[in-house]
């Protein structure tokens, strides 16, 4: 049993290690009009659109400066947003429609399997199994 557990926790830290080198590149993808992805989002302008001047900063500093922000950026979850959360959203979004396509013709292998796994697990929870059948091996 603890060889069982030692090898999904290594095979979680595989994974996650893939995904997380991955996460640049594919915001390179995910927004190929910038530099950087941290660079497409002007965070002065961001700030200054979201500056409420019909509130006195002396009377309500919050509301002076973010007065206009949750109407700018609607999130389902009330008082949930904010400018990471944001790209945080866009990133995964963008991440997760990338690894249900077809696994890629990637050189690591890591990668390829990673993909597969992923996609095996939401084949699995899509179904409502309980079993994988994943051959970590092929």
């Amino acid at each position: 049993m603890a060889v069982l557990n030692f090898k999904v926790v290594i095979g979680l830290g595989i994974l996650y290690g893939v995904i997380w080198s991955l996460v640049d590149q594919l915001a390179q993808l995910a927004f190929p009009y910038c530099d950087h992805p941290k660079k497409c989002f002007n965070y002065a302008e961001e700030l200054a659109a979201s500056v409420d001047t019909r509130i006195n900063p002396c009377d309500n500093m919050y509301e002076h400066v973010c007065g206009k922000w949750d109407r700018l950026h609607p999130f389902p979850i009330p008082g949930a947003g904010g400018q990471f959360r944001v790209l945080q959203y866009r990133i995964l979004s963008f991440l997760f429609s990338k690894l249900e396509q077809s696994p890629p013709n990637h050189p690591v292998l890591a990668v390829r399997r990673s993909v597969s796994a992923f996609q095996t697990c939401m084949d699995v929870y899509d179904e409502g199994r309980e079993d994988t059948k994943v051959s970590w091996y092929s």
